[in-house]
């Protein structure tokens, strides 16, 4: 009902609209509870993520995790804020940006509870330790503001799942990359909105490395 106020005219698919709703040349991508096993675990990485889509590509996105306190967006550029206890903004914004890859080795980001044998064999072959688990698209706020590096995902995901942080990614400096190589295209209704496998990282070498390991781990 917000997004109608706000963005009036414009469709809005999610799994509860998208028998309904179909993608224009501008449209806006919406994952009201990402996470939702861990917000039925009572843990804190979930989240509400929205993106615009033009032209098959994400414009800007916005995840907001009210657990954790924390609101990540990006358009051109990339900023998070500080949320209250009600989530609400508290504070000022501040801009966001990859970190340089860490000498001792990228910090990778696993699904919590959809963990898969690629990724798992990606972190085994190129990150620092296991990897950290966490739920949602959290992990791509996370990597835009240099706080981790890398997430590949080798299970099944949705678009309105990623599309919003591949947005903040990209204009904090980072790149979401299919497992092909190709950056994902958004409005598929042809398949359902289901996202080919991905990786999320810092940079295009770490993700084009990932990318390599991963296709490994996929014929093996």
């Amino acid at each position: 009902q917000a997004l109608a106020e706000l963005l009036p005219g414009f469709p809005v698919i999610s799994e509860e609209s998208v028998d309904e709703v179909a993608p224009a040349s501008i449209f806006i991508l919406l994952d009201p509870l990402d996470g939702t096993r861990e917000f039925l675990a009572s843990g804190d990485s979930y989240c509400v993520a929205i993106a615009v889509v033009r032209d098959g590509r994400p414009l800007a996105g916005a995840i907001a995790a009210p657990a954790i306190g924390r609101l990540w967006y990006g358009g051109e550029r990339s900023f998070t804020q500080d949320l209250d206890a009600e989530a609400k903004p508290l504070g000022a914004p501040r801009q966001v940006q990859v970190r340089c890859e860490p000498e001792e080795g990228p910090l990778m980001l696993v699904s919590r509870f959809h963990g898969d044998t690629v990724s798992a064999g990606v972190a085994a072959a190129v990150a620092k330790g296991d990897g950290a688990p966490v739920s949602s698209a959290v992990k791509f706020g996370l990597i835009a503001s240099g706080e981790a590096d890398l997430h590949v995902r080798g299970g099944p995901t949705m678009e309105w799942d990623i599309a919003a942080g591949d947005a903040i990614l990209a204009a904090a400096g980072g790149i979401v990359l299919t497992l092909d190589g190709e950056k994902p295209g958004y409005g598929h209704a042809e398949r359902d909105f289901r996202n080919p496998p991905f990786v999320a990282a810092g940079c295009e070498r770490l993700a084009r490395l990932a990318i390599e390991k991963a296709a490994t781990c996929r014929c093996a």
